[in-house]
């Protein structure tokens, strides 16, 4: 977290509320979208359809999973 400062005040950046509820839904929605399209992009470009061969594609563009998440999906 950044710290704002100045001569007589101090404050967290998180403590700065610039959105609403709907505009924070709104852009989390489009980020989603956004995230979606790039991985698409990168899956388009693979020679094959083997789930190996995306996923390398994948990690090689930074994507990366949360382990720990997907084990618990899993066990549900």
């Amino acid at each position: 977290m950044s710290k704002v400062t100045g001569v007589d005040w101090q404050f967290e950046q998180s403590e700065i509320h610039t959105e609403s509820p709907e505009e924070k839904e709104a852009f989390d929605r489009i980020s989603r979208e956004q995230q979606i399209d790039a991985i698409a992009a990168v899956v388009r470009t693979c020679p094959t359809t083997s789930s190996t061969g995306i996923a390398v594609l994948l990690v090689e563009a930074g994507c990366s999973i949360d382990l720990l998440s997907i084990q618990n999906k899993k066990a549900h």
